[in-house]
């Protein structure tokens, strides 16, 4: 994939949570690139995001 493709298909996406009222971050953007260039896998992506998510409730429990 491009590096041209990769950014259209974050544009894509990005689009469609506009539509939803979501936003997606940079820091959001960036990780969806490196799931696209291959540097980790989506499964890895997930996992990032519940350990992050379980750090979080954690703070406010």
């Amino acid at each position: 994939m491009t590096d041209q493709q990769m950014e259209t298909h974050i544009k894509e996406a990005s689009s469609s949570l506009e539509v939803e009222g979501l936003y997606m971050t940079d820091v959001e953007k960036d990780n969806l690139r490196k799931v696209l260039s291959g540097e980790f896998s989506f499964s890895d992506l997930v996992s990032r995001y519940v350990t992050d998510a379980k750090k979080l409730g954690r703070k406010y429990a």
